[in-house]
């Protein structure tokens, strides 16, 4: 059994969406009403009682919202699901609460949604400390009492799953990777519940070197180091960030008193910018070690069950194809090239700053020039990309408070490969660096998209290849979770998402699950860029007249639901450069329709990756004349 929890803040929003799907049952509970409004009204009596009898400041998160699910074989009957919730609530500590049960028929899994207050007819407040761990624990529990089938635990799904590469070295060395080390290492040392002070130092005590720095929001982002290969809290899985130690792992942290200890403890050890730059170089050395091992062991297996006596077969014949006849004509490649080449003299010769995850960036990159596989072209165009500090300093304090990861989607990279048989789930494609050269050439070479941007987003695993030579663009919240990818083959994006079995946000303002493929500056965002899909998000950056000048979040969005509203929102610039085919016409006026301050600019039906690869060698006055045509003002900047 499956069991997800969420806290928000809005009753209704999350009656109304549990309530309001076609085939919901409404089978339990110790409530009156049975519509949203009228259950709505009979929360209020808990919420009033809080508040008169609350000494301190009220609760503010006082929707609990919790899904058990289990697979479609295992069809319950009412009755079972009605103790099963019964029992789960009475183990997380909801003994006097109000709650309903319903149960949802729109998908293959059996589940039930459980809608409860977290405030006690008494005017107290359910407990949250540890409720994910026990929660866990809790499952595990009912799994046996009601023999429904084990699932995989969270503890795991927490955990970043080891990469293709990774997994190889493992089979064929025994070497355990630097990832695993460090995920073993963090789970033994956490059992306990240290503080974060004490985490930190005895992580130090096993050769880890830790680094701690605020985000703008004034959160802290956490990275590890282990023989010169950094990792941040993002790269090893979502338990290892600074506050999922806290969440998942048990670590406390109190902000007044352990801010300045952790600063005072990482002084002396604080990495200068030179090792910064190691660090970086590391991780890439580290990344080009996991591609060798896996070339060779893809080598030595197709010696062993190919030998030169026996006739190849089509599955010999298509793993030994060239890697570029997967995607492109090398020739096409070749003409490409040469455009691209005309065109990167009008590019001013920058570096990238990329910033990680929550850490504070690590200053001006400064990968090996000599490294052909990491070797930045001479002439680049200026560019800054930014992750979730760009974001979330825009966001209010409660959109970025700690509950907020409750509602993120659970990854499903990090299944174990011996769990319990299960219903499929998607999962991202296994990442195969043997096609990237190939992938890398098409996207620069053919479609003329900007090398290092490409090179950056592929080293953040936004961007990469898989096993079939096809290319794939990582989507995530604006939180920076991954929530599913497109994947594109000859032209054409095909969707995947990891958890479609996930209940969408209810309207609380305070919950982002949607996510799309996208780009930001570092510096407060005062504009976004709508586009039609990955490559057309690149290309508009190439072509922005105004990219160095005004700080942009570019996004792929496909339909008006994949996109950020209440962030958009905020902004005073919103521009729909949406192709101008009949989907991409439909969908921006989807979007104008929800966004009032937003205003369209039609790229053709080709989109803006024709206007890149068109051989002018005026494209960038060409497109700013198509900007002040459909704008009446300079630039994208039209607020």
């Amino acid at each position: 059994m499956i069991g997800k929890q969420i806290k928000g803040t809005d009753f209704y929003g999350c009656l109304d969406y549990v309530l309001g799907k076609e085939g919901t049952e409404l089978i339990g509970g110790n409530m009156v009403g049975e519509t949203p409004a009228e259950l709505f009204q009979e929360f209020q009596l808990s919420v009033q009682r809080h508040e008169r009898t609350r000494t301190k400041k009220p609760t503010r998160k006082v929707v609990y919202h919790a899904t058990l699910s289990v697979p479609a074989e295992e069809a319950l009957f009412n009755d079972t699901w009605c103790a099963i919730a019964e029992n789960y609530l009475q183990g997380m500590g909801f003994d006097d609460n109000q709650y309903i049960l319903a149960r949802h028929t729109d998908t293959e899994h059996n589940h039930v949604h459980i809608v409860a207050s977290r405030l006690r007819l008494n005017g107290s407040t359910v407990s949250e400390w540890q409720d994910y761990k026990r929660s866990e624990e809790l499952i595990r529990d009912l799994e046996k009492k009601y023999e429904l089938t084990p699932a995989p635990s969270s503890f795991e799904k927490e955990r970043r799953s080891p990469t293709t590469g990774e997994r190889r070295l493992t089979k064929r060395t025994g070497e355990i990777s630097a990832r695993k080390k460090l995920q073993d290492t963090i789970d033994q040392l956490t059992q306990d519940s240290p503080t974060m002070l004490d985490l930190i130092g005895q992580l130090k005590d096993q050769g880890i070197d830790v680094r701690v720095s605020p985000t703008p929001t004034g959160e802290m982002g956490i990275s590890y180091q282990l023989n010169g290969i950094a990792f941040s809290g993002t790269h090893l899985g979502k338990a290892y960030t600074f506050k999922g130690l806290q969440k998942y792992r048990g670590v406390s942290y109190s902000e007044k008193q352990g801010q300045e200890a952790i600063e005072q403890a990482l002084h002396n050890s604080s990495a200068t910018q030179a090792e910064e730059q190691q660090q970086q170089q590391a991780l890439l050395a580290h990344q080009n070690e996991m591609r060798k091992h896996q070339e060779e062991e893809e080598k030595k297996s197709r010696t062993e069950t190919t030998p030169d006596s026996y006739p190849a077969t089509p599955n010999n014949l298509d793993s030994e194809q060239k890697p570029e006849s997967r995607v492109n004509p090398k020739q096409q490649q070749q003409a490409a090239k040469t455009r691209h080449n005309s065109r990167s003299r009008l590019m001013q010769q920058q570096s990238v700053i990329l910033d990680d995850d929550n850490i504070s960036a690590y200053g001006q990159s400064t990968v090996d020039e000599n490294d052909s596989k990491v070797k930045r072209e001479q002439e680049l165009f200026e560019v800054t990309i930014g992750t979730t500090s760009a974001i979330q300093q825009q966001r209010r304090p409660e959109d970025v408070d700690g509950d907020q990861s409750e509602t993120k989607l659970h990854e499903r990279e990090s299944q174990a490969a011996d769990a319990a048989p299960q219903t499929p789930t998607p999962v991202l494609p296994d990442r195969n660096e043997n096609n990237w050269q190939a992938v890398q050439e098409y996207l620069v070479g053919d479609r003329q998209l900007p090398k290092q941007i490409v090179e950056l987003l592929h080293v953040k695993s936004w961007i990469y290849a898989d096993d079939e030579g096809q290319t794939v663009f990582v989507e995530r919240t604006l939180d920076g979770e991954p929530t599913g990818a497109l994947v594109l083959n000859d032209s054409k994006f095909s969707s995947i998402r990891l958890d479609p079995d996930e209940p969408a946000a209810p309207n609380d303002s305070n919950t982002i699950l949607t996510g799309c493929f996208w780009v930001a500056t570092i510096t407060p965002i005062q504009r976004a860029v709508l586009t039609s899909d990955p490559v057309e998000v690149l290309s508009v950056i190439a072509l922005d007249p105004d990219f160095n000048q005004t700080p942009t979040l570019y996004l792929a969005a496909d339909s008006v639901k994949a996109i950020p509203k209440e962030f958009l929102e905020k902004l005073p610039t919103v521009v729909v450069g949406l192709k101008g085919d009949e989907e991409g016409n439909a969908v921006s006026e989807e979007i104008l329709a929800a966004l009032p301050q937003a205003r369209r600019i039609n790229p053709g039906m080709a989109g803006w990756n024709k206007l890149l690869t068109d051989e002018r060698e005026d494209i960038k006055s060409e497109v700013q004349k198509l900007y002040k045509k459909q704008t009446g003002d300079q630039g994208l900047d039209i607020d």
